[in-house]
């Protein structure tokens, strides 16, 4: 019985090696988001925050083109550096930027120069898993015929996926599916060392765009 024991997992690991070995190579992956359309995609969400928020007194969104497109970790020193050029008293806060007073501008002038400024350095949309069309159905596509059935041999089922035509639109709607998600939306939980043996058997896409979209990292 002994003797037989490793044949009993035969099966299991041939269908593994099977499986990514019988897969054609998949397709070059589609060219990402441009610089011109990260910058309007970064335009329009912060117009989109900007008249939901709060604290904008009325004042409308300016129609002015991002100067820069920052990093989440380097845009609250550069709304900082804004907002001080313009007069404003602002100073950096753990995770964002605060602006103590008006300074010397009007209650609507201060309003102005903070969303001038959050309109001249936004976050890049690139930065945040925002991806093209094209990417996300490439995404889609390798995640439900290869990484799914690769995943589910090792015991991973997470939750089902949407149907295709639905992903991009849920997607842009801040609806994240990936197959490294449980029904309830966490991440599937395994030991550092089994993800290592996991993703070298159904290797995750590695191009950068879709890191946000990967298995969970452990360091």
């Amino acid at each position: 019985m002994m003797a037989r024991a490793p044949l009993a997992r035969a099966p299991l690991v041939g269908a593994v090696v099977l499986l990514l070995a019988g897969c054609t190579a998949p397709t070059p992956a589609p060219a990402g988001v441009t610089d011109a359309e990260a910058r309007a995609v970064a335009a329009q969400q912060q117009a989109d925050l900007w008249s939901l928020s709060s604290y904008n007194d009325g004042v409308a969104f300016p129609d002015v083109a991002p100067v820069e497109l920052v990093s989440p970790s380097t845009w609250a020193s550069r709304q900082v550096t804004c907002l001080l050029a313009a007069g404003l008293p602002a100073r950096e806060i753990s995770g964002g930027f605060a602006v103590d007073s008006n300074g010397a501008l009007s209650p609507a002038d201060s309003s102005l120069a903070q969303a001038t400024c959050l309109a001249q350095y936004p976050v890049d949309p690139r930065t945040q898993g925002y991806l093209s069309d094209e990417q996300a159905l490439y995404l889609y596509d390798y995640s439900t015929e290869r990484l799914v059935p690769c995943l589910r041999l090792f015991g991973i089922e997470g939750a089902p996926p949407p149907d295709r035509l639905a992903y991009v639109g849920r997607l842009r709607a801040g609806i994240l599916w990936t197959p490294y998600l449980d029904v309830d939306g966490a991440p599937v939980q395994r030991t550092a060392l089994e993800w290592s043996i996991i993703n070298s058997r159904c290797p995750p896409l590695t191009d950068a765009a879709y890191r946000l979209f990967g298995p969970p990292v452990h360091g």
